[in-house]
């Protein structure tokens, strides 16, 4: 027999798939000017963590539904879905309802998620959508076990596809004590969906329409499914500060062990602060207190000792990051050493086997292959040739008051200390700048470039002071 039914019809794993999103909320709780949804853990907004483990399942159409901040929401999700407006919020059902018009002529799977579970997984939602498939539900809700049930919605379960929700405001004294809960996710034929949506009222303690009334409808027919989750973390909803710190902590383990996995030492874990866009190459160590965020890359076997706050920097193989180094949209090479406290800021590059030292900033600059400016030192709108020494309190003096000039420096030149180098201007190659200078012109390769200054002595100066 072929993939197809008798009837013709394609079989249930073959229904396309649309997912909607409820973001709509203010999220009173958080106490903030910010909407719930865009507060961020991890490094990106709730919201965006719900969407990208929403992508994994391929839906045919992505429907998000705002309100609060609609603007500020709709930007986080740009292309990824459709938003719709839920001009009031009076409940789940009716944040569904928003979204009809963007289901309209849609036949297949709806799946509805909150947009503050970031937590959740793939793979548990298609968990979910093979049990809604498999057993031909109407109506399928995703549910967990808790050890405290306190304000969920309690399942009452009865015979095989026949169970209801009751809200805890609606719940009694023994429905209170049920410890299987609503998670808020849910799977629905959409035609059952749509048709039954209009069917739903306000009446109930809360005066809001309950997207869960329509699991008793489903019931009614015997159509209604449940799958009770693994793990009921990954369903913890975020509505307060204490849930955003909570579910912080949890994710922050989540990655930590899966880089772990990968071949990641961590000297202390608990300390240890990473977003989920960072990557690491095999046989990294990460010290205490190090703070990776954005986009930071780290090649294989590279070393950030404590302290450390890289974001959107890219570090190559074998390179150390010592301690308190600072670095923002930087890039390392291979087989650098950085710090103790340097500052990177922005378009900082790096070439291999540098070395950048104690409190030594670096901004917009290129730094040759070999070279190293090891202390306090200034290095801003540069060019920095191979195999340079950089003396200590060298200094690029890069603004006039209105505007940025560039410094270059030759491949092999040595610095001496307390230098000024007031751009624009250029040292060629193999030029030695002798200690206390102030260039302000070009020098030609191969020159001796100073400031002369006749050192003068008081004899017996001190006594007679």
């Amino acid at each position: 027999m072929s993939r197809m039914s008798r009837k013709g019809k394609k079989p249930a794993t073959d229904r396309p798939l649309a997912v909607v999103v409820l973001a709509a909320g203010v999220g009173k709780r958080m106490r903030s000017a910010t909407a719930k949804v865009l507060h961020p853990l991890a490094g990106r907004p709730l919201l965006a963590h719900v969407l990208g483990q929403t992508a994994r399942l391929d839906p045919v159409r992505s429907v998000v539904v705002v309100g609060h901040q609609a603007e500020a929401v709709a930007a986080v999700v740009g292309e990824r879905a459709v938003c719709v407006t839920q001009r009031e919020q009076l409940g789940t059902g009716h944040a569904v309802a928003a979204a009809r018009r963007a289901l309209r002529g849609f036949s297949g799977d709806v799946m509805v998620v909150s947009g503050d579970v970031p937590l959740l997984r793939a793979a548990t939602l298609k968990k979910l959508l093979r049990r809604h498939r498999s057993s031909k539900a109407l109506a399928t809700v995703l549910t967990m076990v808790v050890d405290d049930p306190s304000g969920y919605g309690r399942i009452l379960r009865q015979e095989e596809g026949c169970f209801r929700i009751v809200e805890h405001a609606d719940a009694g004294r023994e429905e209170r004590e049920i410890d299987e809960v609503n998670s808020g996710i849910y799977c629905f034929d959409a035609r059952f969906l749509l048709r039954t949506l209009s069917a739903l009222d306000q009446d109930n303690a809360q005066a809001e329409y309950y997207l869960t009334d329509l699991i008793e409808k489903a019931s009614a027919k015997g159509t209604a499914a449940a799958l009770v989750a693994e793990d009921e973390s990954e369903l913890m909803g975020v509505d307060s500060r204490l849930g955003l710190a909570r579910a912080e902590a949890l994710m922050q383990e989540r990655l930590i062990l899966g880089w772990m996995e990968r071949g990641v030492t961590f000297l202390d874990p608990a300390s240890v602060y990473l977003s989920v866009d960072v990557r690491m190459g095999r046989d990294c160590v990460i010290g205490p207190g190090v703070r990776l965020e954005g986009a930071t890359r780290l090649g294989r076997e590279c070393v950030v000792d404590g302290s450390a706050f890289l974001k959107d920097t890219v570090v190559g193989d074998s390179s150390h990051v010592r301690w308190g180094v600072v670095a923002d949209g930087a890039r390392i090479g291979k087989t650098v050493q950085v710090g103790p406290y340097s500052h990177l800021r922005p378009e900082a590059e790096l070439g291999a086997e540098s070395h950048i030292g104690n409190f030594v900033e670096v901004k917009k600059s290129k730094i040759g292959r070999g070279s190293k400016a090891n202390h306090l030192s200034y290095i801003g709108d540069a060019t920095v040739g191979r195999d340079v020494n950089i003396g200590a309190g060298t200094i690029t003096c890069n603004y006039d008051g209105f505007a940025k000039h560039r410094t270059e420096v030759g491949d092999r030149v040595q610095i001496g200390s307390d230098t000024q180098l007031v751009a624009p201007v250029k040292v060629g190659a193999d030029c030695y700048v002798a200690a206390g200078s102030t260039v302000t012109s070009d020098v030609a390769p191969g020159s001796l470039v100073f400031n002369d200054k006749r050192q003068q002595v008081r004899s017996g100066w001190v006594e007679g002071f």
